[in-house]
Formats: C-alpha cells, sequence, structure tokens
C-alpha cells in the first residue's frame, strides 16, 4: 500500500451466540438420532470442489473402521451433494452420514460435534473455523488453508497429500476437549468489538 494507511479487519463471530451449549448438545442429537456417547465428526460449508467434500468422506470413512460408533454430519448445500450421496452409499455409510441443509441454526449444531473438519483444496480464512474454535472443537485443517485461522491451541494442519487414513488417524488421536465453555477467544474476534474498532477507524480517516 506504499505509505498509505491500512488496518487489517480481523474475521469477527458473535461468540457468544457459538459457545458451546450441552442443552444444543442433546437437542441436535436427539434430533438427527445420533447417541450420546457417539463420536460425532462435522463440517460447515459448500459442497463444492474447493471444499474438497468428497475427500472429507473418504476421510470418515477410514475413522469409521476403527470407530462404529461414529457419525459425521456436513452442512451445507452445492453442486456436489448428489456425488456425496452417492459416495456415502457405495461405503455403506447411509446410517452415519447425516447431511443438512444451509440452516441459521448452526451455533446449536456445533455443540452437538466432538471434532471439526475443513480439508479445503484452498481458501482464505473461513468464518466456520472461528465459529469452531469458539464453540471448543478440536479443528483438523488443510494446509490450503491460511495460517491467521489459528486463534487457538485446538487446531491442526494436515496435507492433503497425506492421505485420508493419516487424517483419520490424526482426528482419532486426539483427544475430546471436555472443557468446551473454558475455551479462550481473543476478545479482538467478538463482532461487537470488530465493528467498534471499524468505526473508530472511519472515524480517524475520515
Amino acid at each position: 500500500f506504499g505509505e498509505r494507511k491500512y488496518k487489517t479487519i480481523v474475521n469477527g463471530v458473535e461468540t457468544s451466540n457459538f459457545r458451546y451449549r450441552k442443552e444444543w448438545r442433546d437437542e441436535v442429537r436427539k434430533m438427527f438420532e445420533i447417541r450420546k456417547d457417539a463420536i460425532l465428526i462435522g463440517t460447515v460449508g459448500r459442497q463444492t470442489d474447493v471444499k474438497n467434500p468428497l475427500f472429507l468422506i473418504d476421510i470418515f470413512k477410514e475413522f469409521y473402521v476403527s470407530n462404529r460408533n461414529s457419525y459425521l454430519i456436513m452442512v451445507g448445500g452445492g453442486e456436489r451433494r448428489s456425488d456425496i450421496q452417492k459416495k456415502v452409499k457405495e461405503f455403506g455409510l447411509e446410517n452415519n452420514v447425516v447431511l443438512v441443509d444451509p440452516t441459521s441454526d448452526v451455533n446449536k449444531i456445533y455443540s452437538a460435534m466432538d471434532y471439526f473438519v475443513l480439508p479445503s483444496i484452498l481458501e482464505g480464512l473461513p468464518t466456520v473455523a472461528i465459529e469452531a474454535q469458539v464453540s471448543g472443537l478440536p479443528i483438523f485443517i488443510s494446509s490450503g488453508i491460511t495460517d491467521e485461522v489459528k486463534i487457538t491451541s485446538l487446531v491442526q494442519k494436515i496435507r492433503l497429500t497425506e492421505g485420508s487414513k493419516c487424517w483419520a488417524k490424526k482426528i482419532s488421536d486426539t483427544k475430546l476437549n471436555v472443557l468446551r465453555d473454558k475455551v479462550n477467544i481473543d476478545d479482538r474476534y467478538d463482532i461487537v468489538n470488530v465493528t467498534k474498532d471499524l468505526e473508530a477507524w472511519y472515524e480517524e480517516i475520515l
């Protein structure tokens, strides 16, 4: 930008709305008939090539081999939905994969998850990864996602070239976060503070 002033604005979210709540966890699991003691892997996003949803099915297939009491929930829609359904059927996982259309209740669904996986081929700073961290979820992202998404120690970065078995093993080897409601999120990422910061910046430059 040369000598011109600029400011970096973080991807803020309504943090109070994405905090883990046990009542939401119970509500969502009951809705989708997922046992309370089951492991639930999840993702949120458009079901398009760049998000790599078919690779996520491969990951879950490998995870399911050693974790039979497990499910995958995918929230979102897109042109790859039918391909996802076809692959799920080929793997015989129809009873363990839940496909959910875009919903305003995604904050509740985060609470129902145990792990969050985002194997995108290439992506900037995805807001869903911030939301998932606010909910206290262990997160697994691809090396194609910007490092700035890591605002807690919950994030693990894995290369896509390591393959689905490696991804599944790293998920399986990661302990569940039992203190999800205690996760400390930098106040800069609260949308209220982001808004105040941006307003102050406008007042300064205008």
